[in-house]
């Protein structure tokens, strides 16, 4: 379930991005053709959704294969930026997940509500009564 939950949210992240402000110039994939420098002031949008779907970086990126290595997920972030909760959204993701699809009829009640923040606050749902 672990690797499925995650391989799924590759396609589909609760945050396909993250928003930074760049305090000083800052020069981007230096060395390479599309290098390019961020002005100081500038807001940036990093898109991790477009990072794990990456072709230079991951084989097959449009295919949903549940073997690849931990580092392509960047869901809870990378590096210093990492999710201070990102060891306990790993086991506890997939759970929340297993036990939702174990309920019958279950479907979304509402959009999800990120509550004017970039990450999502609530996913209400509904189910069939039980017989």
């Amino acid at each position: 379930m672990y690797r499925y939950c995650w391989e799924a949210l590759r396609f589909n992240p609760i945050n396909p991005f993250v928003v930074r402000h760049c305090r000083t110039d800052y020069r981007i994939a230096k060395g390479s053709l599309r290098a390019t420098t961020i002005k100081a002031g500038s807001t940036v949008l990093i898109s991790t959704r477009s990072a794990m779907r990456d072709g230079l970086q991951l084989p097959a990126p449009s295919s949903f294969a549940i073997d690849r290595p931990e580092s392509v997920y960047m869901h809870l972030g990378y590096g210093m930026h990492t999710c201070l909760g990102d060891q306990i959204s790993r086991i506890q993701v997939p759970e929340i997940v297993r036990r939702i699809l174990q309920i019958r009829g279950v479907r979304p009640a509402a959009e999800i509500d990120y509550a004017g923040g970039p990450f999502p606050e609530r996913y209400p749902i509904t189910y069939d009564t039980p017989v």
